[in-house]
């Protein structure tokens, strides 16, 4: 007879089949809209948290850079699925909210479970089904009751709320560098060198404007811990380029391939040379922290 240990297997992986089958039937249903895998977990989340999130906390859910999600929610909002609310508790706070066309994606899970169960119970005879639910409803009883944290364990004090304002802030401003560089750059292309210097000046002033916020949020970074930081995102951005050029070469469009993998060798080639320095700066930390 089959021990507790194996039984307890046997049950979790039956229940990992059920969800990946419920999934792979609901990607099926949302696939025709056209979200990619990010945007999608993006509004899962959301749909978890019905009052909503400031960017801040969505990035921390999807384990991204605020910039990085915040370029996700213009997109979905653009789409229509999210909207950007001022939280009515707190006006400085701004939330992503799924709208009535994104809850109503989410309104579809629920059909297409019904749909599971109704296909797979209809496939067992009539006394498999009785055993069946004597069974569950056995488990039922004896399971045990779920504990759910408190309000103040869930929500975050008024400092912490601080912090992430602070935190949006901060990310928005450095956004803004690379932005306002971007476009000083088409500017000296195009013969506008006084537009151009100006938004150099401007990038400037919006990095001060980031470093000023950081430290009240203790961001401020060694030079290794934010080169250590960067080098982390310069990792995740080649992979997303790597996949993005791979799709396009398979749909045909090699010029945007080409483009791709021609920005991954030359982003290697900088992670290459920041490899190097960090080796050098912590052999430069070791003999220091060895001479103490």
């Amino acid at each position: 007879m089959a021990g507790l240990a194996d039984i307890a297997r046997q049950v979790m992986d039956v229940f990992n089949r059920i969800q990946e089958a419920i999934k792979a039937r609901y990607v099926r249903q949302i696939t025709p809209y056209k979200l990619t895998v990010t945007q999608f977990k993006a509004l899962q989340h959301l749909h978890w948290h019905e009052e909503g999130l400031s960017i801040g906390e969505l990035s921390g859910h999807l384990g991204l850079t605020s910039s990085t999600v915040s370029g996700i929610a213009d997109r979905l909002q653009r789409d229509g699925w999210i909207e950007r609310k001022r939280d009515p508790k707190d006006r400085r706070r701004v939330t992503v909210k799924l709208t009535s066309k994104g809850k109503e994606l989410f309104e579809q899970k629920p059909r297409s479970t019904e749909d599971f169960w109704r296909e797979t119970i209809a496939r067992l005879d009539e006394e498999e089904r009785i055993s069946l639910l004597k069974i569950l409803s056995r488990l039922r009883r004896v399971m045990e009751n779920p504990e759910w944290p408190s309000y103040e364990e869930t929500h975050p004090s008024p400092d912490e709320t601080m912090s992430e304002i602070l935190r949006d802030m901060m990310n928005w401003e450095t956004s803004r560098v690379g932005m306002l560089l971007f476009i000083a750059r088409l500017a000296d292309e195009e013969g506008k060198g006084e537009i151009a210097a100006y938004l150099k000046q401007m990038s400037h002033e919006e990095l001060n404007h980031a470093v000023r916020i950081s430290k009240f949020i203790g961001e401020m970074r060694t030079l290794r811990e934010s080169l250590e930081g960067f080098l982390e995102d310069e990792r995740r951005s080649h992979v997303m380029k790597m996949d993005a050029a791979q799709f396009a070469e398979e749909n045909g469009k090699n010029e945007i391939a080409e483009t791709l993998r021609e920005i991954g060798e030359d982003e290697r080639r900088h992670r290459r040379w920041i490899y190097g320095l960090l080796n050098r700066i912590r052999i430069a930390e070791d003999q220091k922290a060895y001479a103490e």
